[in-house]
């Protein structure tokens, strides 16, 4: 536990938990700086805010206009009709933030974003000053300040907010992200959105001048609605804050870190994009992993690892069994499994038998279990329940999900099906293997085991023509990898959280080849 943590009461984690929620349940919201023009960025963000359907009271402030886009402008913060507003959203000019931050704290506001660039992310001394001076300002009242040079937050639940530059929605969910990058973060979003991955927080840092990287992660430790972390960090002010707010979150959340400017010129554009400090790498995933955390490279990687430690339950040893549709994706997997510290076991006899019963008579007899050629279209389904189910077996990997559904479409779509009249015969193999899905979906609570699946369809699943298992699976909290690589890490980074959690010496790292 960390200092911190230890010397921390129940009302002090109560305050903890109402200051973030002003940012990330707001009731109320005053874009300061709304604009008419469409250009600015005082437009956008008031508009990006309306179009995520935001619940809450919503108010654009600036002298010139009475109204924008439907919304009742204000001349300033005092001039709201609320008496105390939630979060106020400041994308004015560089010269005028100071004085927009200092009459939010004034009037009582409880939350400020600033959007606006221009402190300390770049080299003069009087942006420094300033960044300073919202630091003095936010410190005096008490008020929650993120940024500057920052891209808003996002949490859809209760109340859909969608606030900043940010134009992606993505559903409600239980993983949560603060990024130093707002660029990244958008990209995190724009991935959650279109694999159907549900979001509990996002929160642009920015420059994190007044509240920083590690004062989020000390909230999500404490957040009822986030499960898993991803946190993207480009540097630190305070190496041992952030390792005391990184133990604290892994000890009860799985943590997953990318350290963004790793080299020498990935450290000068951090520098000059957010003001980072510059973190030697090599000591920093140091920390990161006696924290307890779990540090990945690739952004996308650290998506699928997050999102699967928000939906899938921990596997208690790293004995995994690999069903798939053909035999070249199953000799994949299965190095892939083997180099990511993995064991792909011989069968047991007792699924050998169970197995025998169920397949045809040229079955592979071994693990991988090879599908090939066979007619039954719920043998898949079948053949992951006779494994998973096994008290030998910690996980599943299963390879080849949504073939048939992705030859199924195109024929649908072509001018053949209806001259063949094989309409009905499209119709009856898209209906099993949506059915197939579904029923493997449903194993993974019904044994409480992970069950992680790859396809070469996914590659194509949301282009012209939809695959509905991909689809499918995707839309009950199952993942779909795009080859066997990433879903051989994930696993076994999430056999290494066991580990961690059990006292369970840690095996090799997934990432080591």
């Amino acid at each position: 536990m960390s200092a911190v943590a230890a010397t921390e009461t129940g009302d002090d984690i109560a305050a903890l938990k109402r200051k973030h929620l002003a940012l990330f349940e707001p009731s109320s919201i005053a874009i300061v700086g709304a604009s008419s023009s469409p250009l600015k960025w005082g437009f956008r963000i008031l508009y990006n805010t309306i179009m995520g359907g935001y619940k809450g009271a919503l108010y654009a402030v600036n002298p010139k206009h009475t109204e924008i886009i439907g919304v009742d402008c204000y001349p300033s913060i005092s001039a709201l009709p609320e008496k105390r507003l939630d979060l106020a959203v400041i994308v004015v000019p560089p010269p005028l933030v100071i004085g927009a931050v200092r009459e939010c704290a004034a009037c009582g506001v409880r939350a400020a974003i600033v959007i606006t660039a221009g402190f300390g992310e770049i080299e003069d001394d009087a942006a420094h000053a300033a960044q300073e001076e919202i630091v003095a300002i936010a410190t005096e009242s008490g008020m929650l300040v993120v940024g500057p040079n920052c891209a808003g937050v996002a949490s859809p639940d209760p109340h859909s907010l969608y606030c900043g530059m940010i134009y992606r929605h993505p559903c409600g969910g239980t993983m949560s992200l603060v990024s130093q990058s707002g660029n990244v973060g958008m990209t995190v979003l724009t991935w959650a959105q279109l694999h159907q991955v549900g979001i509990g927080r996002f929160v642009s840092s920015g420059n994190e001048a007044a509240t920083r990287s590690e004062d989020f992660l000390h909230f999500f430790a404490h957040d009822a609605k986030t499960k898993s972390v991803l946190a993207y960090i480009e540097g630190t002010r305070d190496g041992r804050r952030m390792f005391e707010a990184m133990r604290e979150t892994a000890r009860v959340k799985p943590l997953v870190v990318v350290k963004g400017g790793r080299t020498d010129a990935g450290q000068s554009a951090a520098a000059s994009h957010t003001g980072a400090l510059a973190t030697t790498t090599a000591l920093f995933e140091a920390a990161c992993r006696q924290a307890g955390a779990i540090v990945v490279s690739d952004i996308y990687q650290a998506m699928e690892l997050t999102s699967a430690f928000a939906h899938q339950p921990l596997p208690h040893g790293r004995r995994v069994v690999i069903v798939s549709e053909g035999g070249g994706w199953g000799v994949m997997g299965a190095d892939a499994c083997k180099e990511a510290g993995l064991d792909v076991i011989d069968l047991p006899d007792d699924v050998m038998a169970e197995l025998d019963a169920i397949m045809p008579g040229w079955w592979s007899r071994g693990n991988p279990i090879d599908l090939v050629a066979g007619n039954d279209r719920t043998l898949m389904s079948r053949a992951v329940e006779t494994v998973v189910k096994s008290p030998e077996v910690d996980a599943v990997m299963v390879l080849g999900v949504g073939y048939l559904c992705s030859r199924s479409e195109r024929l649908r779509n072509s001018p053949e099906a209806e001259r063949w009249g094989l309409k009905k015969l499209v119709d009856a193999a898209t209906k099993m293997e949506m059915h197939d899905v579904t029923r493997i979906s449903g194993l993974i609570e019904l044994y409480e085991k992970p069950i992680i699946t790859a396809s070469d369809t996914v590659l194509i699943a949301y282009g012209e023509v939809l695959n509905e298992a991909i689809n499918q699976m995707e839309r009950q909290g199952v993942y779909a990898y795009s080859n066997p690589i990433n879903a051989a890490k994930t696993l076994a980074h999430m056999a290494a959280r066991y580990e961690f959690l059990n006292g369970i010496p840690r095996g090799p790292s997934p990432d080591a080849h």
